[in-house]
């Protein structure tokens, strides 16, 4: 489900995040002489500078950080691009900003939305939730003109199931997380996941409240013969996308969960624990085991 998935990935994130930095000091240490005066800790030098018999365990952990880097500024990079993308999709429609009510006078306050949408005139047949702190919803006079008063209160309650859960923004810190933690295939098939399965669960709500699933179907059908099908270019939105597989849910059929390959499975797996195995070593095994196996000859001094 949606909520699992979602919960996955930031875990497996936090995870890694916790880990990866946790390896890399415990390498270091592992590869450094104690300090001479005898107080335990080890020797600053030797931390920093490797000898002949540690210098494995130096470059590992160094090429370990140089991944947390990389990861760090691929996590920033794709949060400030994404939302200036955001902010300027979500500002070309809201320069446009219209008062006409039309179908929108009473539904509002009906669907839990009242004081948070915004009409925009737009030749386009669009309605999204934006907002990462305070969701609102976005709809377009066309959107008024091509759905029946029914259908439109069956979008806009999908809208609100959107606005409710803080999509906008559970979608920007999966992008984020995703594009951080690109050596993890996984990560990008669990998000993939959500982000069609949340479509579908919100349609799921907006039918349960509708009580009959012939308007949002409707809906759902006029805005695939008026080309709406496409995502958005960012993720910081929540847009009606996967329109056909939206519809087939709504009639019956079942919307199969995205299976990452077994190649992908393998490989994130394999990531994951070269990257944790420092970590979570010491808690599977005895220490001396692990300090055995990490440094087998003796460090030489720095």
């Amino acid at each position: 489900m949606p909520n699992t998935a979602f919960g996955l990935l930031v875990a497996l994130a936090s995870a890694l995040t916790i880990a990866a930095p946790s390896s890399i000091a415990r390498l270091l240490v592992v590869g450094a002489r104690s300090d001479p005066s005898g107080s335990g800790a080890p020797d600053l030098r030797c931390l920093l500078v490797p000898s002949t018999s540690d210098l494995v365990l130096h470059l590992v952990s160094y090429g370990l950080l140089v991944v947390v880097l990389m990861a760090a500024a691929a996590g920033g990079h794709a949060f400030l691009l994404d939302w200036r993308r955001t902010r300027h999709f979500v500002r070309r429609y809201l320069d446009h900003r219209t008062d006409r009510l039309g179908a929108l006078e009473h539904v509002p306050e009906d669907v839990g939305l009242a004081g948070r949408i915004d009409l925009v005139q737009g030749d386009d047949p669009r309605g999204f939730c934006y907002g990462l702190v305070r969701p609102r919803v976005c709809v377009t006079t066309r959107l008024l003109d091509t759905l029946s008063p029914a259908e439109l209160e069956a979008v806009l309650r999908h809208e609100a199931y959107h606005a409710r859960n803080y999509d906008p923004l559970r979608f920007m810190l999966g992008k984020v997380l995703v594009s951080a933690f690109f050596f993890v295939p996984v990560l990008r098939d669990l998000f993939a996941h959500y982000r069609l399965h949340v479509e579908v669960v919100a349609d799921k709500e907006a039918v349960r409240q509708m009580g009959e699933p012939r308007s949002l179907a409707a809906a759902l059908d006029k805005l695939l013969d008026a080309g709406a099908a496409g995502p958005t270019p960012v993720s910081g939105i929540a847009h009606a996308s996967s329109l056909e597989l939206r519809i087939d849910s709504l009639l019956g059929e079942p919307v199969r969960a995205s299976v990452p390959t077994r190649r992908r499975l393998a490989l994130s797996v394999m990531l994951v624990l070269l990257v944790a195995a420092p970590t979570v070593a010491p808690l599977l095994a005895a220490e001396r085991q692990l300090l055995a196996a990490l440094a087998s000859t003796p460090h030489a001094a720095c």
